[in-house]
């Protein structure tokens, strides 16, 4: 399905690359790496959603808790589950990017973004025969991901990402409902929730997101200003 979206995309691709580098426009050198970068990332985006990963499903999670009440310790547990979050295809430029020309190798480096992501789970605790359906909602702020890659200038090469990495994850709010009497575990939910997150969102920007920008970058080699050389 990958490869089959992006051969989809070859022609449009074709035809952005003549923008990109059309050097009697009024765009400098400087900027050409802010344009090819933009251009790769709408078509990321695309293929997120083609691939099923807006929304992505969410791993279930499942915490164990215990409480004393008249000298006997009971056990209890709670989880979410049929997780849903959303955001991915929101990955964008974050500022402007920075590149090296030294001799025949190019480095090129970019802050990229996630904006507004959110997820909704499904939740249930039980407690001392006591059990209640709930939900749960999470927003997160934003999330930076930072992009590092470079390319040996010669005939086949192409942009070989070195990093593609998490470096800030925003405000993360998760709100939990309908626990009723079981409301006291509110606090272990909430952060078994925020650090499934974490480490979910870890795996799939530097898992599965580099891969599908890793396949875009080998489809479309930058074609580097004549003004640089």
């Amino acid at each position: 399905m990958l490869a089959f979206a992006v051969i989809c995309l070859l022609p449009l691709l074709d035809a952005a690359a003549v923008a990109t580098v059309d050097q009697s426009s009024d765009h400098s050198p400087k900027g050409w790496t802010d344009e090819y970068i933009d251009l790769i990332l709408t078509f990321v985006q695309a293929v997120i959603k083609d691939q099923g990963l807006d929304p992505a499903d969410l791993p279930e999670l499942k915490v164990s808790f215990s409480d004393t009440v008249l000298g006997i310790t009971w056990h209890g547990s709670a989880k979410v589950y049929n997780g849903r979050f959303s955001g991915l295809s929101t990955i964008h430029r974050a500022g402007n990017t920075d590149f090296t020309l030294d001799g025949t190798t190019l480095n090129l480096i970019a802050n990229l973004g996630l904006n507004d992501c959110s997820a909704h789970y499904e939740a249930q605790a039980e407690f001392m025969g006591i059990t209640v359906g709930a939900s749960a909602t999470v927003k997160i702020s934003s999330v930076d991901v930072f992009f590092d890659a470079e390319m040996i200038i010669a005939p086949g090469s192409s942009l070989q990402i070195a990093r593609f990495e998490i470096t800030n994850i925003g405000h993360i709010d998760i709100n939990v409902s309908g626990l009723g009497p079981l409301d006291w575990i509110l606090e272990l939910l909430v952060e078994g929730i925020g650090n499934s997150i974490r480490g979910w969102l870890a795996d799939i920007i530097e898992g599965p997101l580099r891969d599908i920008l890793q396949d875009i970058l080998d489809q479309y080699v930058p074609e580097i200003p004549s003004k640089l050389f």
